[in-house]
């Protein structure tokens, strides 16, 4: 029996043994298997990666070729924006335009077919002798009188109420009640006209030795006018009209007067009527002689009276022109 026994032990540890073999032939090779599939794992992943570096590398490629393209578009944007702003600042914003103007009072024609234009900044004076004209342009620029025939454009409205907001106008006749006091007419400008600087106009009365508590029946003639240019240049106005400003007052002052006038220019044009050449010569862009409503010569630039009179003055070639008027 035991013989039998260990027989069958025998053939059962034979039969048990080729599977055992096999069993770690199988076990020993996963972990070869698992080893490979890692190693497979591993190996796709870092052909991904190299496809996404790769991929990464190309859009970054694209970008730095894109970027110089987009810069320089921008750039080229930039520098025409730059150099339209830099046209429109150069460019002459036009003021007021007198186009084929004339006036007529009943049967007398005061002007006649007159044509002027004038742009921010420019100062245009007017010259003529008493009863040529003068006022009457004023008066039309102002807006105080309209055309018979023709037009008067202040930055694109005729001249008339809608303007008068941006019209600085001092009248060759003084219309202060002459019992009322200087700092009565400041309050009257600084109550009327947003764009009137009150300080400005004090500091002016101080620098001319004006005291503001003076009734302007007690100031001289020199004084009042000087008054009135104070008043009207110390708006900041799109249009200054100055109507003989200089000719009745004091010489030793018209400089300085003339200076006050052509500081306006900083926010507006101005026009200066005179029948007087007086203290001009540095300070107009345009020269217009005036005779009987009409233009009878006319400079709207420094080469072109060069040209015609060299360096002489003014006041030379207006005694020249109106010798016979």
């Amino acid at each position: 029996m035991a013989s039998e026994d260990n027989i069958k032990k025998e053939n059962i540890d034979t039969q048990k043994s080729p599977d055992t073999a096999s069993a770690r032939a199988q076990h020993s090779k996963k972990p070869e298997e698992s080893l490979k599939r890692k190693k497979r794992a591993d190996s796709s992943k870092r052909n991904v990666n190299k496809s996404s570096q790769k991929n990464t590398s190309r859009e970054a490629s694209a970008d730095n070729e894109l970027l110089p393209t987009v810069s320089s578009v921008k750039k080229k944007i930039d520098v025409e924006k730059a150099r339209k702003a830099t046209e429109r600042s150069k460019k002459p914003k036009l003021i007021i335009k007198f186009d084929n103007v004339t006036k007529r009072y009943g049967a007398r024609t005061v002007i006649r077919d007159l044509s002027l234009t004038l742009n921010k900044g420019e100062l245009m004076t007017i010259l003529a002798p008493e009863g040529q004209g003068k006022s009457t342009i004023a008066k039309l620029a102002s807006g105080l009188v309209s055309p018979t025939r023709g037009s008067v454009i202040i930055k694109g409205e005729n001249a008339g109420r809608r303007t008068n907001s941006i019209v600085s106008y001092q009248p060759d006749i003084p219309y202060f009640k002459y019992d009322n006091t200087v700092s009565d007419i400041l309050n009257y400008y600084d109550r009327f006209f947003k764009d009137f600087s009150y300080k400005r106009a004090y500091q002016l009365l101080k620098h001319f030795g004006i005291a503001r508590k003076t009734k302007l029946e007690n100031l001289s003639t020199t004084a009042l006018f000087i008054v009135q240019v104070i008043l009207v240049s110390s708006r900041r106005a799109s249009l200054y009209i100055f109507d003989d400003p200089i000719v009745h007052c004091d010489p030793k002052y018209r400089k300085e007067i003339t200076k006050m006038i052509d500081a306006c220019r900083k926010f507006g044009a101005i026009i200066l009527l005179s029948q007087t050449a007086s203290n001009i010569d540095d300070i107009s862009d345009k020269l217009v002689f005036i005779k009987n409503g009409s233009i009878i010569k006319a400079f709207y630039d420094a080469d072109s009276y060069e040209e015609e009179f060299g360096e002489s003055k003014i006041g030379d070639i207006y005694k020249e022109v109106y010798k016979n008027a």
